[in-house]
């Protein structure tokens, strides 16, 4: 009779410490959708709150750190950004975003080396990644490597010209402040013809130049 009461006892606390977790987990969810109502309303110190609200809570949310990132980059505050960036690298380093939360804010930060780095990182994992492969072109022409440069360019020419639509991000955090979507690609064949020009390749310089009018 006692082990059966024990037993009794026992189901009860783990039932109770499982429903304490959902409600837990319930309560974060609905901090991360305050936090994006805020952030697409640019009230980033509120939509901050919400984040680091929930870090305070749950060291293991990359959502919220990532949230954050999104926040000190929208406040210029981007070596805060990067810190951010690095904790969710540090949970899971098997997507881009908190590669390209430090990229972004790098790039801000003139980092060039840094840039290219985490942009090669995100594209490891995402080829076609148009954030990358503009902010590594971008990064390669400040840095005077004009080769690079324009490889980078005319990968990211490739890519925009074979995609339909930008693609979405399929997480609960959706920003629209990575997507470079089409941008008008005559800018993109003008700065390929500057690159070429620079590496005296002259003729495709020409013929990119043409392109960009």
């Amino acid at each position: 009779m006692e082990v059966i009461i024990t037993l009794i006892v026992f189901l009860a606390v783990i039932a109770a410490l499982f429903i304490q977790l959902n409600k837990k987990r319930d309560y974060y969810k609905i901090n991360l959708k305050k936090g994006k109502k805020y952030y697409d309303e640019q009230q980033y110190d509120n939509a901050l709150e919400c984040y680091e609200y929930i870090s305070l809570r749950d060291e293991t949310n990359i959502w919220a750190y990532y949230g954050q990132g999104l926040c000190f980059i929208k406040m210029k505050k981007y070596d805060d950004a990067i810190k951010m960036a690095e904790k969710f690298i540090s949970l899971d380093d098997s997507m881009i975003y908190g590669y390209l939360l430090r990229m972004v804010a790098n790039f801000e930060l003139q980092n060039s080396l840094e840039v290219i780095g985490d942009a090669d990182k995100v594209l490891s994992i995402d080829e076609n990644n148009e954030e990358a492969l503009q902010d590594k072109a971008c990064s390669y022409y400040n840095l005077k490597k004009y080769e690079e440069a324009a490889e980078s360019y005319k990968k990211l020419i490739e890519v925009i010209k074979r995609s339909s639509e930008v693609s979405k991000d399929p997480f609960e955090i959706n920003d629209d402040s990575f997507k470079v979507g089409k941008g008008p690609l005559c800018e993109y064949y003008y700065d390929l013809s500057l690159c070429l020009s620079y590496c005296k390749r002259f003729d495709e310089a020409a013929d990119y130049a043409e392109k960009s009018i």
